[in-house]
């Protein structure tokens, strides 16, 4: 809702953000003019002014690893800044990882549905690390920032949204390279015993399920 956010904040970021935040810190730092980055919106005069969206990321595997340092982190809380300075006030247990992007789904309540409109005609909305990029970022992640965590949590809307070979690259691979338990969100549409067994030789221990209803009797009772 970037009419409302844009009511509260000099500049919001329609869509993906990587390109746009750096844009932004580049005209900001060379007192450019940052009101044409691209993906930005901004109110003028009190109408809302959308720039034009720049491509979708398409090479998962040629994004940055995140960035777990706490070099330069800081949160609001209860209206005061925050400084954090350890991964733990990030996350405590787990190494949360996405390993891909959009969801070929459009179920009403989730933010896929909205972005779908955004970026349509922009190209294909949903995009996946290579198994082997996974499971490499995954590790360096591990190495570099949570090397006391106990599990992996793949964040991925719906995991089992892969082919049948990759979950067996992914069975075979994850277990040898990380050797850690994880977790994923998968879709029940999704879900059979051998897509699930596949998940099982790679160490899962918890699957997250959302099961969705139209019907204010089922929900509630």
């Amino acid at each position: 809702n970037p009419e409302e956010c844009a009511s509260f904040a000099d500049v919001v970021c329609i869509g993906e953000g990587e390109g746009m935040i750096a844009d932004l810190v580049l005209q900001l730092e060379q007192e450019g003019d940052w009101t044409r980055v691209l993906n930005a919106a901004y109110k003028k005069d009190g109408l809302l002014i959308r720039n034009p969206l720049r491509p979708l990321v398409g090479n998962m595997d040629a994004l940055p690893l995140l960035d777990f340092s706490c070099t330069d982190e800081f949160h609001l809380e209860n209206g005061a800044i925050v400084r954090r300075t350890s991964v733990t006030d990030l996350a405590t247990e787990e190494i949360p990882f996405v390993s891909s992007r959009g969801c070929v789904f459009r179920c009403t309540y989730c933010c896929n549905a909205k972005l779908k409109q955004v970026y349509d005609g922009a190209g294909y909305y949903v995009r996946k690390h290579s198994i082997s990029g996974c499971i490499d970022r995954v590790t360096a992640l591990r190495e570099q920032f949570f090397s006391k965590a106990k599990y992996v949590f793949f964040v991925d809307d719906d995991f089992l949204d892969r082919k049948p070979s990759e979950l067996r690259e992914f069975s075979e691979s994850f277990p040898r390279n990380v050797g850690l338990p994880f977790e994923c969100n998968v879709s029940p549409l999704r879900v059979t015993p051998e897509r699930i067994d596949e998940l099982v030789k790679a160490g899962v221990w918890r699957i997250r399920m959302g099961v969705e209803s139209g019907s204010e009797r089922t929900k509630k009772e």
